[in-house]
């Protein structure tokens, strides 16, 4: 017996036992949906399933247009069973519940109704149902479903049916049907729905271009630069949109040559500037087709008005390999006008091929400076050999005509590839001017040329004060324990002011990137020994700047130095301390300063400290700022604290702030603090807050601050 046969002989076998179930329990079963679960669901389902076709025609009957209303739960056990016939090892299910489906679908239920049935046929509707779906393809408020229908089916008869059916439709119903068999790629209608495509009605028209290109019937394409050409907007953006389509569709079959001239076609339409992107797909599809077969295209779209155009050439001609088509983009530029000149070159240096350097090279010698400064740009890719170009017009003394050419050829400078490098670049230091010398100082330390910090550390040496400076702003970046030795005898013996604060600086950059800080303090520390004052204080800002437990003990000793400038460097640098480990010894110096400024120096970066460790809403930090509190001599430092105690939003950090509210010079700030904290206590603690911003309504003087309370108080409500 056949696969066939059996399948019908089961499916005779299960309506023969089926049908046991009385319309009554039927219905019953139905007022039990929604189901709990997809279990109680399908439990439910199956059972219904026992009354056989008489049971699922009784539930259709049971379904009422939607204005009505009313069917939900008949309509919940049509799609149960139709969940249920779909699963696994449930075919003679499915075909039961598609086939008695299928068939009311003839019957006068409201168009609606009949929506909804054929959204259950969408997951058990096979190739038995297809002649009763294709029915409802001449109805015109049921020919979209029915085909959506269909496309799920998907068998050769689908195809057949819809053709068959674009024989007679007319307007909406055809659309649909075109549409459709767009969607299937069926070749077999591409000559009657290609009669469409020139259709006076524009939605058929439309719908024929599109189903035609996603067919990818190049017999079309003659249509679509006709439709193209139409002033309508809409109408010329639809045919553009199909051209697209086609010609990605031709690509996909292998027919690339029709492809590209579906494209060439396109680009030489009238493209508005609200359309360039059309062109620019045209352009990728083409390139995707051809690659450098589409050289003359790249290039004459290098020349087009839009910037989206050129663009996407420029990136197109980019990424096609190969040093032969470098070399014909480089002979490009002999006699090019600028502005195409310009772009060729943008194209040779993103090309990164070292085959054209030759041609940039030329083009450096423009007559136009707009294009010699785009050469000196795409020098980059001429690797070593770019150097001496690079080289030779960096040593020119800098001028208003040539700012732009240099600052291209300082840009290749950074980005030159390649081996050796970097070490022509060092050699090339000595013998160089002044100028050129800052340009290659710069050029190492942007391609962070570590391995040559020697080289650029020597200039911290050179007899002129800005290459000095300059060497050591390097080395700060490319240097490391190495270079500290020469840079600390910078700072003790000098006696220039500059030259040490340049070696400083260079001497806290180092620290910032080095992990190991006590390979920075110890000769920082050692160095400090026997030093002139004003040497002395630049060490203690690079401990200062370097942190640590190490750095704070090395700089602890300074603050009771019997120099009074060494003094005022150690506290100004342990009142900027970068973390937590200073706090103790700010306490010490708040409490004994002998001047106001170290005091407040002190309480500020005690409260700045704790404030950076207090951002979450924990009472440990309160007594820290009570002590601080304490020691303070004026109100300002006070108001900091209370600035500082507001970031503890909690009942005791409110309590606190408000214990101050009662004194005249802090009032005002404590009750501001107050209310922030109010803020967050109200999220869980809402009568709490309400009375805290009583209180500062009853206690601040300022308006602002009372108005801030009074509109907080109205957010709580009654």
């Amino acid at each position: 017996m056949t696969p066939v046969l059996r399948s019908l002989a089961a499916l005779i076998v299960f309506i023969s036992i089926a049908g046991n179930l009385r319309a009554a329990d039927v219905a019953s079963l139905v007022k039990k949906f929604p189901a709990l679960n997809a279990t109680e669901r399908d439990t439910l389902s199956a059972d219904l399933f026992s009354a056989g076709p008489a049971g699922i025609q009784a539930i259709s009957a049971m379904l009422t247009e939607p204005t009505k209303g009313g069917d939900t739960q008949p309509r919940l056990a049509l799609e149960g069973m139709a969940i249920h016939a779909s699963r696994p090892g449930n075919d003679v299910k499915r075909k039961l519940f598609a086939q008695t489906v299928a068939s009311e679908l003839s019957g006068t239920f409201h168009p609606q109704v009949k929506v909804y049935l054929l959204i259950q046929l969408r997951i058990t509707a096979g190739d038995e149902q297809v002649a009763d779906i294709a029915k409802l393809l001449t109805d015109t408020e049921l020919s979209d479903h029915a085909a959506q229908t269909l496309l799920t089916i998907r068998t050769p008869s689908v195809a057949s049916a819809l053709r068959t059916a674009l024989a007679t439709l007319k307007d909406g119903p055809r659309v649909t049907v075109i549409n459709a068999l767009g969607a299937l790629r069926d070749t077999s209608a591409a000559a009657d729905i290609l009669k469409d495509a020139s259709s006076a009605d524009v939605d058929i028209r439309n719908a024929a271009l599109r189903a035609l290109a996603a067919i990818g019937d190049s017999a079309v394409a003659p249509a679509m630069a006709k439709a193209a050409s139409v002033e309508n907007w809409n109408d010329r953006n639809q045919a553009l949109q199909s051209a697209l389509a086609l010609a990605q569709r031709l690509v996909e079959l292998g027919k690339k040559s029709d492809a590209a001239s579906v494209c060439r076609t396109l680009m030489k339409s009238q493209i508005t500037p609200r359309e360039s992107h059309l062109q620019c797909a045209a352009l990728n599809i083409l390139a995707s087709a051809e690659s450098e077969a589409a050289f003359d295209d790249l290039k004459a779209a290098l020349k087009s008005e839009s910037p989206e155009v050129r663009a996407t050439a420029t990136a197109l001609a980019a990424s096609m390999l190969g040093a032969p088509l470098t070399l014909r983009w480089a002979a490009e530029l002999k006699g090019a006008d600028p502005k195409f000149a310009v772009d060729v070159l943008g194209v040779l240096e993103r090309r990164e091929d070292a085959s054209a350097f030759s041609a940039i090279a030329d083009a450096a010698k423009h007559a136009n400076a707009t294009v010699r400064a785009a050469a000196f740009k795409a020098a980059a890719i001429g690797g070593k050999t770019a150097l001496p170009l690079l080289l030779t017009e960096l040593s020119h003394v800098s001028t208003a005509e040539n700012a732009d050419e240099r600052a291209a050829a300082r840009s290749a400078l950074t980005r030159v590839k390649g081996d050796g490098v970097n070490a022509a670049l060092a050699a090339a230091l000595n013998g160089a001017s002044v100028n050129l010398k800052k340009v290659i100082i710069s050029a190492l330390s942007e391609r962070n040329a570590v391995a040559h910090v020697s080289d650029v550390l020597a200039l911290t040496s050179d007899a002129d004060s800005g290459i000095r400076a300059d060497a050591f702003e390097s080395v700060g970046k490319l240097g490391g324990v190495n270079e500290l030795a020469v840079l600390l005898k910078s700072v003790v013996k000098t006696d220039k002011d500059d030259e040490r604060a340049s070696a400083e600086k260079a001497l806290i950059a180092i620290a910032a990137h080095t992990d190991q800080k006590s390979n920075i303090v110890t000769p920082v520390a050692g160095a400090m020994v026997g030093a002139s004052v004003k040497a002395r204080q630049s060490l203690l800002r690079v401990l200062g700047k370097t942190g640590g437990a190490d750095a704070l003990a090395a700089l602890k000793p300074s603050l009771k130095d019997a120099d009074a400038d060494i003094v005022d460097t150690a506290v100004r640098e342990l009142a900027g301390w970068p973390d937590g480990g200073a706090q103790a010894d700010l306490l010490d110096v708040a409490k004994t300063a002998a001047t106001v400024p170290h005091h407040v120096l002190a309480i500020l970066g005690y409260v700045r400290l704790v404030e950076a460790e207090s951002k979450r809403p924990t009472n440990d930090f309160l007594p820290r700022y009570k002590l601080a509190m304490d020691l303070c001599r004026r109100p300002d430092e006070k108001k900091k604290i209370i600035s500082a105690m507001q970031n503890v939003k909690t009942l005791e950090g409110a309590q606190a702030v408000q214990a101050l509210m009662a004194d005249d010079t802090l009032r005002e700030e404590a009750c501001n603090a107050a209310i922030n904290i109010a803020k967050e206590l109200a999220r869980s603690k809402k009568e709490v807050a309400r009375a805290i911003f009583e209180k500062v309504l009853a206690t601040a003087k300022r308006p602002e601050i009372k108005k801030n309370a009074q509109t907080e108080l109205e957010k709580l409500g009654k």
